[in-house]
């Protein structure tokens, strides 16, 4: 029994060794060469110019005078009116988006 186990001492230091000289991928170093040559010619960049300062622009016109919540409701409701009129009966024109075939408005579908 005492051969057997000096035999793992060795074996157990043996493989110490050989992972202690070992270098692992992450301590091994790689050394990547610069481009030799360039894939395609650069071009010459133009010289640097100073764009300048540009004048001064006009101030912004003043805002309009706001309005009451009254007004801006009505105003709302006014364009939204115009809104829905102007969309109404787009998906009845022949060809439109959106058609169901065989649908009739006032007949319940076959499912």
């Amino acid at each position: 029994m005492r051969g057997r186990r000096f035999t793992k001492q060795r074996q157990t230091a043996a493989f110490l060794v050989l992972a202690l000289l070992a270098p692992t991928g992450t301590h091994a170093q790689v050394y990547i060469p610069p481009p030799d040559d360039l894939i395609e010619p650069q071009p010459a960049l133009p010289p640097a110019t100073d764009p300048g300062v540009p004048p001064p622009a006009p101030p912004p016109p003043s805002a309009p005078a706001s309005m009451t919540w009254d007004e801006a409701k009505a105003q709302a409701r006014e364009l939204g009116s115009s809104v829905r009129g102007a969309n109404q009966g787009i998906t009845d024109a022949p060809g439109a988006a959106g058609q169901i075939p065989g649908y009739q408005a006032n007949y319940p579908g076959l499912t």
